[in-house]
């Protein structure tokens, strides 16, 4: 596209009223300093003009220059733009991974865009939570940050055994949890608590669908909450549904039996948002398959489904870490778990990147600080190079 491509309509208007104001400002001079007598923009020569007071011809002068100013300022920098190569960040519609970021399909910022993402990533303010309140915080607006942007698909993942409290009233510090203390139990835990934000967040409405990854999960969930408002708790179809999964059924157009059974619960209470907490090969496979079968305004959030990363990876995990956009990320990494990756959705008004940061705490009691970022999520080669 040419460099002045998407130049705004009002550009127009503005040379104008530059005109015009540069005829309106000939009557305040009887003559110009090159001795020669001035016209009106329009009408006869006049010799009896009068200067007016010193005030308003200086700003008739202001507004005049700064409407001329306004004609070559966005086009200038779209040449430069063009002239450079389009080094600024341009907006993206949805989370779209690694492998599809629109390359050479770029349109041209806006004057403000570019203010926003002058220098790229490094403008993006990014605070890396040092204690677990503040990642409680930091979730809850990039949670309001993906309401507000309608975005349809996200997960959430949060340290393995990382508990906000709820259910016994204090917070366990934002450190890694040690192996032996990671026992299932815990891991269950930490994800009960983490489907407990939404839970609040959304206001537990009778549209809020939350599936846990077995029976024994969902009553350890209704035996923590106690109450869950509205919303409806559910456990993913079960070993023996589960045992179907190579038999599609010719009914449900070769679905396999878990999924045709899951969209069954979702259409029977008429689930809008769809929270799957801690799910793992079996369900992301059911997530999988119904994920093109749902409505464009049903909403599914993976919490804890841990697909990025350099854990286990298969081409269920790769689609939906592609599909499914990461608005809050944060995962311990590198020599004795004193780095940390993190992303966290901005506020739907802030800036249109939203960076990967990989943090390092120089001892172990001091807070994180940032060593790299980048557009795309890390490989974890380039975490581990980051955190040397």
């Amino acid at each position: 596209a040419p460099p002045f491509a998407g130049a705004p309509a009002g550009t127009a208007t503005c040379f104008c009223l530059g005109l015009d104001q540069m005829a309106a400002l000939s009557r305040h001079f009887p003559r110009s300093l090159a001795g020669l007598r001035c016209r009106p923009w329009r009408g006869r020569r006049q010799d009896a003009w009068q200067p007016r007071s010193a005030p308003a011809v200086c700003g008739a002068v202001a507004f005049a220059a700064t409407c001329y100013m306004a004609t070559l300022a966005e086009p200038a920098l779209r040449c430069w733009l063009w002239l450079s190569g389009g080094g600024l960040p341009t907006y993206r519609p949805a989370y779209a991974g690694a492998a599809s970021v629109m390359r050479g399909a770029a349109t041209w910022p806006s004057i403000g865009d570019a203010l926003r993402g002058w220098s790229g990533t490094d403008a993006v303010s990014v605070t890396v939570p040092e204690t677990t309140k503040q990642a409680y915080e930091g979730l809850l607006v990039s949670l309001k940050a993906a309401v507000d942007k309608k975005i349809g698909r996200f997960d959430v993942e949060l340290p393995p055994g990382l508990r906000f409290g709820f259910e016994e009233g204090s917070m366990d510090a934002l450190r890694p949890v040690p192996e032996e203390v990671l026992t299932p139990e815990r891991l269950a835990w930490a994800d009960r608590e983490a489907a407990a934000v939404f839970m609040l967040f959304f206001g537990e409405p009778a549209n809020l669908c939350v599936f846990f990854r077995n029976k024994a999960q969902l009553q350890a969930a209704k035996r923590g909450w106690g109450n869950w408002g509205d919303s409806h708790l559910f456990a993913f179809p079960g070993k023996g549904v589960a045992q179907a999964f190579d038999s599609p059924q010719p009914a449900t157009g070769g679905m396999s039996a878990p999924a045709a059974k899951f969209l069954d619960m979702l259409a029977a209470k008429d689930c809008q948002t769809v929270i799957a907490v801690g799910p793992r090969a079996k369900q992301l496979r059911i997530i999988d398959e119904v994920n093109e079968n749902l409505s464009s305004y049903a909403r599914v959030i993976l919490v804890n489904a841990r697909i990025r990363g350099a854990g286990k990876r298969d081409e269920v995990r790769d689609r939906l870490a592609t599909a499914f956009d990461p608005i809050f990320h944060m995962r311990f990494a590198g020599k004795g778990q004193q780095g940390m990756l993190y992303r966290a959705l901005q506020d739907a008004d802030g800036a249109a990147v939203t960076p990967w940061v990989v943090a390092k705490r120089p001892m172990p009691d001091m807070p994180p600080k940032e060593v790299s970022r980048s557009v795309d999520e890390p490989s974890p080669d380039q975490v581990a190079a980051a955190l040397r």
